[in-house]
């Protein structure tokens, strides 16, 4: 069979509920287009060597809905495609379950035009792998929306460039060995990683490109939790950080907590100097250091039955114990250390002059217990 060089196998325009069940499409340069159609099914297929896309599905209505795809396998073991396994134009409520797209250019392309709108994508066990470009591509540039995707336990490997761009949410996704970085958030907003391996990326220059990769363009809103993001999985060391944000640039509402950062070549974190408005690094391992960002007094608040204690900075760090003594070291032996970096030290006064400053003892001894100090004109004394 020849290999074709325009059109498309199948092409459904304006269909309601269409059934394409066991088929076998091979040497087509697209093999399905769906437009502005509702109620389409594609399963239990084959798809081989297609030149460009192996699915469109492209609707200008801002509605036609639901596309369903399920058990397909697409693959272009014999030519070199220049095309993506599924190119996502507009429409609403795309649901892809157990498929792989490989040896594509784009694995997935999510690209609506001005005025469409790709809506509602919910993508569980999928593979999109050995793509030349980029497994996965997700992008507004061209002027359209996309809003409310989420990936579960997908899979985006052994790309030549990027496992990721401009994403949404990813759950339980495993990015590994790709040539750039395993994901790279360039641009939106409301975008969440949680419980995503990311391993041995960087595979083009080792270590120059990190696991997951914050750009100046992204928006606020950003969450990386419980993800795993360094080499090992006998994919080599050649990641440069678990995570690496732009500097130059001041980020809102960033959350990375829980994360395994450990075993990349040049460390956990690199924040380049980024500026962060309101959000928090905390409970990572790799990453000794816990970080919460939030406008106004933040408080940590420790709680029992009885009493809260909390510590809080408002410019000054404070720490209160509400109703209770506050000990340092009443358990231990060790020494307690006070302004040895070369500030004074404050008792009842919150502006000491001298290295020690005390305001506020008695002026007498009377109704001390031994061991008290009291000021006897200008002469501290203590109560024998």
């Amino acid at each position: 069979v020849s290999q074709q060089t325009s059109n498309q196998a199948i092409k459904l325009q304006k269909a309601f509920k269409t059934w394409l069940y066991n088929l076998r499409i091979e040497n087509q340069y697209n093999a399905l287009y769906v437009f502005n159609s509702t109620e389409t099914f594609f399963r239990d297929s084959d798809i081989r060597d297609t030149a460009n896309d192996a699915g469109i599905w492209e609707s200008d209505l801002n509605s036609g809905y639901d596309l369903y795809i399920n058990n397909v396998v697409a693959d272009n073991p014999d030519v070199d495609n220049s095309g993506n396994g599924i190119s996502w134009l507009g429409g609403e409520n795309f649901v892809i379950q157990n498929c792989d797209f490989l040896h594509f250019d784009i694995g997935m392309h999510v690209h609506p035009s001005s005025s469409h709108q790709c809506r509602f994508g919910f993508f569980i066990n999928a593979e999109f792998d050995f793509a030349s470009n980029n497994n996965m591509t997700i992008t507004n540039t061209n002027g359209g929306d996309i809003i409310g995707l989420t990936f579960t336990n997908t899979w985006t490997g052994t790309a030549t460039n990027y496992g990721e761009l401009q994403g949404i949410r990813f759950i339980g996704h495993k990015s590994f060995h790709n040539g750039l970085a395993g994901f790279r958030l360039a641009g939106g907003q409301d975008i969440h990683l949680l419980g995503c391996d990311v391993v041995g990326n960087s595979q083009t220059s080792s270590n120059t490109r990190s696991g997951i990769e914050i750009t100046s363009g992204i928006g606020s809103n950003i969450s990386i939790i419980g993800c795993k993001s360094g080499n090992g999985y006998q994919q080599g060391n050649t990641q440069s950080y678990g995570i690496n944000v732009d500097g130059s640039h001041t980020y809102s509402k960033i959350n990375i907590s829980n994360c395994d950062l450990s075993e990349n070549t040049n460390g956990s974190i690199n924040l380049n100097s980024a500026e962060i408005s309101s959000g928090k690094i905390f409970n990572n391992v790799g990453y000794l250091v816990n970080r919460i960002y939030e406008a106004g007094t933040p408080e940590i608040w420790l709680s029992s039955t009885s009493h809260t204690s909390k510590i809080l900075d408002d410019g000054n760090l404070h720490i209160e114990g509400e109703d209770q003594n506050v000990w340092i070291n009443g358990a231990s032996d060790a020494n307690v250390l006070l302004a040895t970096g070369g500030g004074n030290v404050g008792i009842g006064t919150s502006n000491p002059g001298s290295k020690l400053s005390i305001s506020g003892l008695p002026t007498s001894a009377e109704g001390l217990s031994s061991g008290d100090v009291w000021n006897n004109g200008g002469i501290l004394n203590i109560v024998p």
